[in-house]
């Protein structure tokens, strides 16, 4: 656990904190909800959505009496997944690193932890984007035949994900930076 010295009880930061666990909250339902939904609710639309928007590269994914395999749905599902794992794994560590600054508990060991995965996260999400898009590609052009499947792969961020980014830098330089303060802070704690 923390020493006593490492909680703070500034009534700014428990209230500033209870409101990003309560953004953080909102963001998780959401994000997993909304990607539940569609893939449950509106499994039809939303399938019929990715065709749509892949058809531009493979028109044979539109063309009447196109059936999608069962294996192309589920690796299609699957990646489409894995950015909402990483997402929401980052949106439950930013509640629970808020919940702790809330009782009080800033400079400790597991803070600066969560801190680092959660800009390592924030980084490894934006950066993956390309890749999942490539595999989805793939993905679904499992089902057509040879001379009409496509291999495409391109690499760019727009600014949305170089912000996110930066922050996810930012993040990891941080939570370095907070290891560094509480190592002196500690060394000085002996020595006194």
């Amino acid at each position: 656990m923390c020493d006593k010295q490492e909680f703070v009880t500034n009534p700014r930061i428990k209230l500033l904190s209870f409101l990003a666990i309560i953004i953080a909250s909102i963001m998780v339902i959401g994000d997993i909800g909304f990607h539940i939904a569609s893939w449950s609710l509106w499994h039809d639309a939303t399938r019929q959505a990715v065709l749509q928007a892949y058809s531009d590269l493979m028109p044979a994914l539109t063309a009447k009496g196109f059936k999608q395999s069962l294996l192309s749905q589920v690796l299609y599902i699957s990646l489409d997944t894995i950015p909402r794992i990483i997402s929401t794994s980052s949106y439950i560590l930013i509640g629970i690193l808020f919940f702790r600054f809330a009782k009080g508990e800033i400079w400790s060991n597991r803070n600066i932890s969560a801190s680092f995965i959660i800009g390592f996260l924030m980084i490894l999400e934006q950066l993956l984007y390309p890749v999942i898009n490539m595999l989805q590609g793939m993905a679904l052009s499992v089902d057509l035949v040879k001379g009409q499947r496509v291999f495409s792969f391109s690499f760019g961020v727009n600014s949305e994900s170089l912000f996110i980014i930066m922050f996810g830098v930012f993040l990891l330089i941080f939570s370095l930076i907070m290891r560094e303060s509480k190592k002196i802070s500690d060394e000085q704690r002996y020595f006194i």
